[in-house]
């Protein structure tokens, strides 16, 4: 998989002509990486760990190659002010988030003999000799006719796979969610999970359970609900801190996995200068988000959400014509009102 972040490679081991002055570059990239070194970091922890795949480091390991790999792509967005490479960054992020997520953390990954981007994404012997759509969201190939429902042949235009609609992260995938529990004192359904991300310390992950009888809510940790699952038990979650920072991929709402990133504004790897040209795209996207927020019942949007909308019509207010003219009205009002005091303020000089 070929990127153009390379782009922000360490000056002194590449070759490559940035389309910025050195000076500016690092103006704009607080911390330089690249996939560079985000492969030569994979290749030393392959030979480490060749033998020893149940080395808690693993983990870490894991969380800092999804990590590296978001802030080269960031970086790369930042320092180009080129469309097409700034397309093909996100196009790369994209295809990256899906992998990461269904070939590493997902609890449903396949086996690594089976890891093939060249066929459909759920493998079935009938991919090698049927039509195979590829999704313009996450670019993943589907088997036309396994969809739910089958299709007969290739739609018009743009499409979107079932896993972009409705959204992929650890929430929509976790095998306890849905699941029954009982314990001594109290019994319900698994419905939804969290993220706990603390000031200090390694993440955690908490459940909301659900009485069936009398609808009392409780949160239980990953290690109660498995060890008061009805049925069969499930694999303990690994990689936490990954699943912590991988917000999925899809334009599904968001499921409130964790509390998000940092603000731009407030995020030591962002200088000041990359947050705010960042800001300045982000409008659309962001009025999407709070569009699709919106088709969902309103006890169910989080505060962050709120927020969103709020601000979204906060700025559409300020753009308003009736708006712009009362604000020109008043600062040509206080502007003479100033201008005459300012004068009377000298003649009394």
């Amino acid at each position: 998989m070929s990127s153009p972040c390379v782009l922000v490679r360490n000056p002194p081991r590449t070759n490559l002509t940035l389309e910025l002055p050195l000076i500016s570059y690092y103006e704009i990239v607080m911390i330089p990486m690249s996939l560079y070194d985000v492969g030569l970091y994979l290749q030393e922890a392959g030979k480490k760990f060749a033998n020893d795949h149940e080395n808690p480091e693993i983990e870490s390991l894991v969380a800092k190659v999804g990590s590296d790999i978001r802030l080269t792509v960031q970086n790369s967005i930042f320092v180009n002010s080129s469309n097409i490479i700034v397309n093909s960054a996100e196009e790369t992020l994209r295809i990256f988030e899906r992998l990461f997520f269904d070939w590493v953390l997902a609890p449903d990954r396949p086996d690594i003999d089976d890891l093939d981007e060249d066929v459909c994404i759920n493998p079935h012997e009938s991919d090698f000799s049927s039509m195979v759509l590829i999704c313009d969201g996450c670019e993943a190939k589907y088997n036309m006719s396994r969809l739910n429902p089958p299709l007969s042949r290739v739609p018009k235009g743009d499409w979107y796979c079932p896993r972009c609609v409705a959204g992929r992260n650890w929430n929509t995938c976790d095998p306890r969610i849905g699941r029954s529990v009982k314990s001594a004192s109290f019994s319900g359904t698994v419905r939804s999970c969290k993220v706990i991300l603390p000031s200090e310390g390694l993440p955690s992950i908490t459940y909301r359970v659900m009485s069936e009888s009398s609808g009392l809510v409780e949160y239980w940790d990953a290690n109660e609900v498995d060890s008061c699952l009805v049925g069969d038990a499930v694999d303990s979650v690994r990689c936490l801190q990954a699943i912590s920072e991988c917000r999925g991929y899809g334009f599904g709402r968001d499921s409130g996995l964790s509390g998000g990133a940092l603000p731009l504004v407030l995020d030591p790897k962002v200088s000041d200068r990359a947050a705010q040209a960042a800001l300045s795209s982000s409008v659309f996207k962001d009025t999407v988000s709070a569009c699709v927020s919106l088709m969902n019942p309103p006890e169910d949007l989080s505060a962050k959400e709120w927020t969103q909308v709020i601000s979204l019509l906060i700025c559409k207010c300020s753009q308003s014509d009736d708006l712009q003219e009362l604000a020109s009205k008043t600062e040509a009002r206080e502007h003479a009102s100033l201008s005459t005091d300012i004068m009377a303020f000298w003649r009394a000089r």
